[in-house]
């Protein structure tokens, strides 16, 4: 309940600020305009803003939007869908609010819906001891009830960061028997998901590997890894890339992409043309501002405006990440 009333204050001051100011945003990805090979903020004080994002969620119709904030300690889900021509104010999406749910994917086709959370395996009460996959069916203009996913997916430890692709293989993290952590891929198959099988040591180069997104057509990978900085570590963003079940070793994005900023998580749109990641702001330090604010203004400011070191979402054309595939795998 607590976690509840929360994020009500957090969405009702978000949903007083630029969303709020810009009624009948209308279009696709909220109306914002696609990017080029040069990372954008995406949808900023819509999206984007003081709650810390991370993965994002589109249908493939483009029709709604999915994304999961970090506020306070908690892990949720937010939406908007694009109703009578307008998208609508940001909320906390109907399944979620009570118990940690995050990292939403949705299946290409618009058939089904995946994300991890800490929800009760059966009935209510007390959190699962580890993170699980639950699924919902698409049902008509919603999503049905959720179930875990359960075995041979879930059941190894916390199980986490599903992907999918457009014949339902799914990618996610899951504990090995050592206790590393690695990202295994599961064909789907007569409605059946088939054993989980870890990708090559090639691309689980780390104890623990986590965060992974693949291309719809399962081409390749982006997934971040900790490299060393200046004067600490710092994530990057990598792609590795498949052609006939072969997986090349990872490949750095560029500092377009890897621009010195600390964030973790890849996600793509359901058609395969944009890459979303997240990204924090630059620090930046002001010595006057245009007028006085009172502590409630502050308050709005820091929910609906992106903030200094606050993780946000960008977005690039995926041509990027094509850019760096080797000859060998094209």
């Amino acid at each position: 309940m607590r976690n509840i009333l929360w994020l009500l204050v957090l969405l009702s001051a978000l949903n007083g600020g630029l969303m709020g100011e810009r009624p009948g945003l209308t279009g696709p990805y909220l109306g914002q305009q696609p990017p080029g090979m040069t990372p954008e903020i995406f949808a900023p004080g819509i999206v984007s803003t003081g709650l810390d994002e991370s993965t994002i969620a589109f249908t493939p119709d483009g029709r709604e939007c999915y994304w999961t904030i970090h506020p306070n300690g908690f892990e949720t889900i937010l939406m908007s869908r694009l109703k009578d021509g307008a998208w609508t104010r940001p909320e906390v999406a109907p399944f979620c609010g009570e118990y940690l749910d995050g990292f939403p994917a949705i299946h290409p086709d618009g058939s089904r819906f995946f994300f991890h959370s800490y929800r009760p395996l059966a009935g209510s009460g007390t959190p699962a001891e580890h993170v699980n996959i639950w699924i919902m069916e698409r049902e008509g203009d919603g999503w049905g009830t959720p179930r875990p996913i359960g075995p041979p997916i879930n059941g190894r430890g916390n199980v986490t960061c599903p992907s999918v692709t457009r014949d339902g293989t799914l990618y996610f993290s899951g504990v090995m028997p050592d206790g590393s952590e690695k990202v295994m891929r599961s064909k789907y198959r007569d409605g059946v998901y088939l054993e989980p099988v870890p990708l090559p040591d090639n691309v689980n180069t780390t104890q623990y590997n986590f965060h992974a997104c693949i291309a719809p057509d399962e081409s390749y990978l982006v997934i971040p890894r900790l490299v060393p900085d200046e004067r600490l570590e710092t994530w990057n963003y990598f792609v590795a890339f498949c052609k006939n079940g072969t997986w090349s070793d990872l490949i750095r994005l560029d500092n377009r992409v890897n621009f010195s900023r600390l964030a973790a998580v890849p996600s793509m749109s359901a058609d395969g043309r944009y890459l979303f990641f997240q990204a924090t702001q630059p620090a930046t330090f002001h010595k006057k501002i245009e007028a006085r604010r009172t502590i409630a203004q502050w308050r709005e400011r820091m929910v609906s405006h992106p903030v200094n070191n606050g993780k946000d979402i960008y977005w690039v054309d995926a041509g990027i990440i094509e850019a760096l595939r080797p000859e060998n795998v094209n």
